[in-house]
Formats: C-alpha cells, structure tokens, sequence
C-alpha cells in the first residue's frame, strides 16, 4: 500500500487525488475504473474534510491518510483514514433516490455514489483511527 498523510483541508485535496490517481495509472488502470476511483476518493474525502474535526485547533485540522494499491486478487484497493470521531458512513440509512426533489434531504448522496462505484466498501476502526477501504474489480467490456 502506497500511504500520503496531510491535514484534512480542502487544499489536501489535490496532491491527495494525484497521489492515488497516480498510482492507479501506473498500475494500466482503464480511464473508466479511474473515473469510478476518483469519483469515491473525492466523495469520502468530502466527508472527512467536513465533518471528522468538528472542533478547530490551532494547528489546524487533524490529519486525513490516504492509500492504495493491488490485493492478491487483482482488485485495487482504496483507502481512507482519520482520526475523527467513530463514524461508520456504511450503518447511516440509504437515501431515498426515488423520492421527488421537494421530498429529498440535502446531502447524503455521497457515500450512496460510493457503494454504486466501488465494488465493495468496508469499514473498521482501530487504534482511534476510521478507515473506510474501497475496492474496485477490473470490468469486463460491455459487447
């Protein structure tokens, strides 16, 4: 796994992208399973820029770890951790996408985008640490 630590800021946000987008493409990873990848990066790092330090500090806020790399079954794995409060996004209830626009909630989309995208979402916590693992399968060509 290929780690990059930076504070949780919206100006990590870039070299946190690059960093994984990078080694993605020179893994040979097809534009679209990229396009998916940075679709779910941005959307759980949305979340933790926003909401895992609730409480500014003086140095800022608290770190965001991001990493990546093959599993032995091929699959590439995405992950993210902070040092935020216990928050499980897997357990928050599924948004209604039927629902008409004036009956919608703002917001909670995002972590639906990211079980649509990934393959597969995980979630544990250890050592005061949430970690939210993506895994993404190469796709076949649609004939």
């Amino acid at each position: 796994m290929a780690w990059l630590e930076l504070p949780a800021g919206h100006e990590s946000f870039p070299p946190l992208r690059d960093h994984i987008l990078t080694r993605g493409a020179g893994l040979a990873l097809t534009s679209e399973m990229l396009a998916r990848i940075e679709l779910v990066l941005e959307e759980m790092l949305v979340n933790v820029i926003e909401y895992a330090y609730p409480q500014p500090t003086p140095t800022g806020p608290g770190p965001v770890r991001v990493g990546c790399g093959l599993d032995g079954q091929g699959r590439f794995l995405l992950v993210i951790e902070d040092c935020g409060p216990a928050f499980n996004p897997l357990e928050r209830p599924s948004p209604d996408v039927l629902a008409s626009m004036d009956e919608r909630q703002v917001g909670g989309l995002g972590i639906f985008l990211a079980q649509e995208m990934a393959d597969a979402l995980s979630y544990h916590r250890a050592d005061d640490r949430n970690s939210l693992m993506a895994a993404f399968s190469p796709r076949l060509p649609v004939s």
